[in-house]
């Protein structure tokens, strides 16, 4: 800041001591929220927005009250609803029931959707990053810890823990249009938490009932093969891309177990090194005893394979990879 910038309270000290509010209430107003870390970002409007200041105190001492945000003990803020078309991406974002308290540190999201724009083969045709169509509902997101400086002073969104209950993560490919012609280096999900514009910082994340599919239109046989995970739950421990904190701890682990096709119980361990310039990853788990006629929604539109009978009995991993190769060990038990 520059020295010459006066803060508030020297704009207004020669004219009043203090001005205090008990509460500030104002509804259905619309708010324009400014990442002030990136010049270049798009500014956020919100309409109809539902906005609660509490405690408000401009005096001397106000500004270095560590309890006060923006002058205020608590800054509520109620958004009803929130939809915006995305730029540069075919996907409209919208929210339902969004409600942050600075004071409590709490965040609550109800019914939370990326939906595509484009239905898939206008979305193949158009993609040149070999990327899947998402199609993403979630039915709640609660989020506790938050640090209200940081984030409403534009810095960091840090916080304790995150709990995402109920929803369906769709990922859709064309691969009559879609081609493997570009590089998968830096493209796991882990390394595009990093890119992610906003620095991110969560101790802990909790993921109950979600059900998560890949379809892909086969170029050969032109028909779909899909497969699902049914039921996902688990934990997520070290979510960021923060520098600083990467550095005490450089790995995001993450346990996670679900059904393949609503059948076989598949529990996975995975970790990543957030700072490894190559991908470090390594993943461990067993998958259940199921009926192999289960992988025919996958096998028989993409390679044309029917399997009629058998039961797979178990399946244990043991891999590690990076941006180049994968390696370990797997154990296939099963009968025909």
């Amino acid at each position: 800041m520059d020295k010459s910038e006066k803060n508030l309270y020297d704009r207004i000290k020669n004219r009043f001591k203090s001005i205090a509010l008990d509460e500030f209430r104002v509804n259905s107003i619309d708010l324009e929220f400014v990442n002030l870390n990136n010049e270049k970002s798009n500014s956020i409007t919100v309409n109809g927005a539902n906005l609660t200041v509490t405690k408000f105190l401009l005096d001397e001492q106000s500004l270095k009250d560590s309890m006060r945000i923006l002058y205020a003990k608590d800054i509520a803020i109620h958004i009803p609803e929130f939809t915006t078309d995305l730029k540069r991406a075919p996907y409209k974002f919208r929210i339902e029931d969004f409600r942050f308290s600075s004071q409590d540190g709490m965040m609550n999201i109800g019914n939370l959707a990326l939906q595509p724009t484009l239905n898939l083969e206008n979305f193949a045709k158009q993609d040149k990053l070999n990327k899947p169509r998402i199609d993403m509902k979630i039915d709640s997101i609660h989020i506790t810890g938050v640090n209200s400086q940081k984030l409403l002073l534009g810095k960091i969104f840090e916080a304790d823990s995150m709990h995402v209950k109920g929803g369906l993560f769709e990922l859709a490919k064309d691969k009559r249009y879609q081609k493997e012609n570009v590089s998968k280096i830096g493209q796991s999900p882990a390394q595009q938490l990093l890119e992610v514009g906003v620095p991110i910082s969560i101790k802990g994340v909790k993921v109950s009932h979600i059900d998560l599919s890949y379809a892909q239109i086969s170029d050969k046989y032109f028909r779909e093969g899909k497969i699902d995970f049914k039921n996902i739950s688990g934990t997520f421990q070290n979510v960021s891309n923060v520098g600083s904190v990467l550095r005490k701890n450089r790995n995001m682990n993450a346990d996670l177990q679900g059904s393949v096709y609503g059948q076989g119980q598949l529990k996975v361990q995975f970790s990543f090194d957030m700072l490894s310039d190559i991908g470090n990853y390594s993943y461990a788990g067993k998958l259940s005893a199921m009926k192999v006629s289960g992988y025919n929604r996958i096998l028989e539109p993409l390679l044309n394979i029917r399997l009629t009978e058998g039961n797979l009995k178990a399946i244990t991993f043991d891999m590690e990879g990076n941006d180049t190769k994968n390696w370990g060990n797997s154990i296939l038990n099963m009968t025909i």
